[in-house]
């Protein structure tokens, strides 16, 4: 398993360990606002909030929000709301919702809707 760096806060004082972790080895996150960092594997569920940074893997499921920075990577799925910045990379499934800015890659699957590109996004082909 990857060494979770998970936090309640952005400046990384305030470390979380106690956190459920499912059958793939993602963390689990179901409600508050979190920052994760390094190679960190997430999945987020219920209103979790995440902000994910470096090379962070954060799985948004059901009504989640990321934010994703640098070269985190973000499957969308159900009704959860992605905004990619950077070079984040954001597959979006069923009604996901993205933005994408900046060098960020959006890939659109199945019916994701109400996906909204600014400046220098790369857009991958609907598979």
């Amino acid at each position: 398993m990857n060494k979770q760096e998970i936090y309640l806060d952005f400046g990384k004082t305030q470390p979380v360990t106690n956190f459920e972790v499912d059958e793939y080895n993602y963390a689990v996150l179901r409600s508050g606002e979190w920052y994760v960092f390094g190679e960190s594997r997430v999945v987020a569920l219920g209103h979790a909030e995440v902000k994910a940074y470096d090379k962070a893997q954060i799985e948004a499921r059901e009504h989640s929000w990321v934010e994703a920075y640098n070269n985190a990577l973000v499957p969308a799925f159900d009704y959860a709301i992605v905004r990619a910045f950077d070079n984040a990379e954001v597959k979006a499934y069923g009604h996901a919702r993205v933005r994408a800015y900046d060098h960020s890659l959006l890939s659109r699957h199945d019916d994701a809707s109400y996906v909204r590109i600014v400046r220098l996004t790369r857009i991958g082909a609907k598979q």
